[in-house]
């Protein structure tokens, strides 16, 4: 994944998620991975649906889309904080 991301200049842990299918919006940066991987980015194809935090999510971004990489560790951080409370409950209810 570093690889790749340093060969189309985007994060490796951007491409990571989308390699886990994590991410649900279609960005320019997709378009890179793809092209770089030879990959057919028809969107319709590939695309999931939508929930109304990632069309806001999109929308925000079509708007000011070089926050892209603040946005996208925001999403990370928060991953963190909710991945380390849900181990926390599991682990209290044992």
């Amino acid at each position: 994944m570093v690889d790749v991301g340093r060969a189309v200049s985007v994060d490796h842990s951007q491409v990571s998620r989308y390699e886990r299918g994590q991410m649900s919006s279609i960005s320019k940066n997709l378009h890179k991975i793809c092209t770089f991987l030879q990959i057919d980015a028809d969107t319709a194809r590939y695309s999931l649906p939508r929930t109304p935090l990632g069309r806001k999510v999109d929308e925000l971004l079509s708007l000011a889309p070089r926050y892209e990489p603040a946005v996208a560790k925001l999403v990370e951080a928060l991953e963190g904080l909710l991945v380390a409370a849900h181990m926390s409950i599991n682990n209290s209810d044992q």
